[in-house]
């Protein structure tokens, strides 16, 4: 089944990312911010499962397994470190269960928390063994597409690496990305179009760039262009529905559904094959995001 991803991609078809689970979670089922995502998706399975579901009845192609935070590293700061693959296989096969025809379970690798050297401690082989250990349990939970995204392109490159070596699915390798005065770039100085070129040259299947701070209303669009004129393959666009502002002790994401599904056009003509939302998106906005998808589709 997974091998019909790319297939279709390359046939020119549009798609819908996955929504943003630990928003989503926090939305529709009230999990508190603190505690670790992947801690609650054990604790709460059927939750866990009702919010997958939903993700793909708003029209979302790809289903999030909630692993995005499930890194050694990341579990450290928990005291969970020993949970890697429990957690990791669990919420993974939680979301295959689920998962309806011709839509794909997709395992995440996360940002670590951690710094390659000379910027910070950690080693190649440190990086390339933790996201190893995090592969293997979505594999054999039943992933379809593996996702990789950090603030640090080479880390996403190293973990393409692990990935390609331990099995032959499809890899999307994700920036994150923060426009500024000079320009498009990531949180470590790389312009838009090097950092793309360079994960295409580390064997990403799909390119993508999430989150961050590009905001839906036009930074987007011109992410997409640069990476469009970096790289031949498919292009992914998830953006924040705007920076979360705290009001009345209330975060609240600015661009509206509507907002966001007026600029999805935008984002497809400019190269992108696969449209989402990150970060504070909902339902509702997976639903317009979806319509608008679907119309250029048919």
């Amino acid at each position: 089944m997974q091998s019909s991803f790319l297939e279709r991609l390359n046939d020119g078809e549009l798609m819908v990312a996955d929504g943003p689970v630990h928003t989503i979670v926090e939305q529709e089922k009230g999990r508190a911010l603190e505690g670790h995502l992947g801690e609650w998706i054990f604790d709460n399975q059927d939750d866990f499962q009702a919010v997958v579901k939903a993700t793909y009845a708003a029209g979302c192609d790809l289903g999030h397994a909630g692993t995005q935070g499930n890194g050694r590293y990341r579990l450290a700061d928990y005291g969970l470190e020993d949970k890697v693959y429990e957690f990791t296989f669990k919420s993974t096969q939680l979301t295959k269960e689920v998962t309806p025809e011709n839509c794909y379970v997709m395992g995440t690798i996360g940002i670590s928390g951690r710094f390659l050297e000379p910027a910070g401690d950690m080693t190649f082989d440190e990086a390339y063994d933790s996201f190893k250990e995090q592969i293997i349990p979505m594999i054999d939970g039943g992933v379809d597409v593996i996702r990789i995204v950090e603030n640090d392109t080479e880390q996403v490159v190293i973990a393409i690496k692990a990935a390609n070596d331990l099995c032959d699915l499809p890899v999307i390798g994700q920036n994150v990305f923060y426009p500024g005065k000079r320009g498009i770039r990531t949180l470590m100085g790389v312009e838009a179009k090097a950092a793309t070129a360079r994960l295409e040259e580390g064997g990403a299947d799909v390119i993508g760039a999430v989150c961050g701070d590009i905001s839906p209303m036009g930074d987007a669009i011109a992410t997409v262009k640069e990476m469009r004129q970096a790289c031949d393959k498919p292009l992914l666009i998830k953006p924040n529905p705007g920076m979360a502002e705290l009001i009345d002790d209330q975060m609240v994401w600015p661009v509206t559904p509507e907002e966001m599904a007026k600029e999805v056009l935008g984002w497809i003509d400019a190269g992108a094959s696969i449209a989402g939302g990150c970060c504070g998106a909902s339902l509702e906005h997976l639903k317009l995001i979806s319509a608008v998808v679907r119309s250029k589709n048919n």
